[in-house]
């Protein structure tokens, strides 16, 4: 593997993250709008009088699509996340995982890792790139 392809497996974790928030959030909107903050009673009503009740069944049909788009991408996100922490967990030296735990789990800007680190920014980015090409010598873990 090169670096390029390991810095894309493991910025997948944040794009994961974003997909997967935005489902969420998109469900969690859509079910504030259905109840309108109420909660809905067993009998299907929700203590309001609804003249059309196929469009209450097709809005909650909706909703559960929304639902399980979002259950299908937190899937995802755990995926993207175990194969981050197993590319992180094969760096040798401490700093060089700590560097790319804060980075790839923990989504800090290279500003805050080094502030964090007690190191500076520039030797915060050349532990990240030395991580990088020591796992690219060590394909055999990624097969």
């Amino acid at each position: 593997m090169t670096v390029t392809e390991i810095k894309a497996d493991l910025n997948k974790v944040r794009d994961a993250e974003r997909a997967w928030r935005l489902a969420r959030d998109k469900a969690v909107g859509f079910r504030l709008m259905l109840t309108g903050g109420k909660t809905v009673r067993y009998d299907g009503s929700s203590g309001e009088h609804v003249n059309d009740s196929n469009s209450v069944e097709r809005a909650f049909c909706q909703l559960a699509d929304y639902e399980a788009e979002a259950d299908r991408l937190l899937d995802e996100l755990v995926r993207a996340r175990r194969r981050a922490e197993k590319y992180i967990a094969a760096a040798d030296d401490p700093a060089e995982r700590e560097v790319l735990t804060r980075r790839y789990i923990m989504y800090q800007r290279w500003e805050d890792i080094a502030r964090d680190m007690h190191y500076s920014r520039q030797h915060v980015v050349r532990l990240h790139g030395y991580a990088l090409k020591k796992m690219c010598l060590n394909v055999t873990f990624f097969s």
